[in-house]
């Protein structure tokens, strides 16, 4: 999931266009009674998929948070756990995406490098239909992976 906050001018489906989720999961996760206007400042729960891993013998919370490249901190918050919470082989994590917005004269290219992940991956984790149209302001989400061990 991802937290969205609404700003003046915006519509659902722009939001929604801009997160590659359709209008119908948005109004549905936050049970949205009038769909023409959104309250600015109002906060959305954008329903963007999320890696799971299931915790294996020996693994921390730190450790598991090392090989997705993100923090103990964001792994605790996507789990809703507290650093009290117990740790147990075989429970599943989420893992959080990364969410990019795209910066003026930004490829998909660069963006793919600067994560070390590949245009297609983003073409599909995006659900992009042109590639060739991306405009400054654009989200992605940027599939996580494993980091290699070198």
């Amino acid at each position: 999931m991802v937290i969205h906050v609404v700003q003046s001018g915006e519509t659902l489906w722009q939001i929604a266009y801009q997160y590659h989720v359709s209008a119908a999961s948005i109004t549905n996760l936050n049970d949205l009674a009038n769909l023409d206007r959104l309250e600015v400042g109002r906060v959305l729960l954008i329903p963007i998929s999320d890696v799971i891993h299931t915790v294996k013998p020996g693994e921390t919370i730190e450790v598991i948070a090392e090989k997705y490249g993100t923090t103990y901190e964001e792994i605790l918050e996507a789990n809703q756990m507290t650093t009290s919470t117990p740790l147990h082989l075989g429970k599943t994590l989420k893992i959080p995406p990364i969410i990019h917005t795209i910066a003026q004269g930004e490829t998909l290219w660069m963006v793919a490098r600067f994560y070390g992940t590949t245009i297609h991956r983003i073409i599909e984790a995006n659900k992009i239909q042109n590639p060739n149209l991306l405009y400054p302001g654009a989200v992605l989400v940027i599939p996580r992976e494993q980091k290699r061990k070198h």
